[in-house]
């Protein structure tokens, strides 16, 4: 996961109830650099617009251009509205790469460890 900047104004069709757009997508894969915020895959085929926090049908969220994040379909279906205790790499107060531990393992056999820093 990584930092990002909306540095992108939110786009026009929003306003008028509609996320699922390509001028919405363009935007917000410029914004993520062209990669999925979760597993930073680069090459998407298929990418999602994504809802950091479930809409589970409010009106604000589902449009709201600060809750749509750029992700592949993958980690959209893994994530779904099940998970919502994640980094919020859009929040400027918040470091990712102060936030995450990554422990490589030893030996090839072993697992890799992922896992908050406090």
């Amino acid at each position: 996961m990584f930092n990002i900047i909306r540095d992108v104004e939110a786009p026009e069709c929003l306003s008028h109830g509609i996320y699922n757009d390509p001028s919405v997508t363009d935007a917000l894969k410029k914004i993520f650099h062209g990669k999925c915020y979760l597993c930073e895959q680069s090459r998407i085929s298929d990418p999602e617009i994504e809802h950091f926090i479930p809409h589970e049908g409010d009106a604000f969220l589902k449009y709201d251009w600060n809750n749509l994040f750029y992700s592949c379909s993958r980690c959209n279906s893994i994530k779904s509205n099940r998970h919502v205790n994640l980094l919020d790499c859009s929040d400027p107060t918040i470091d990712i790469s102060m936030e995450i531990v990554h422990l490589a393992p030893s030996l090839t056999s072993e697992d890799v460890t992922i896992r908050p820093s406090t």
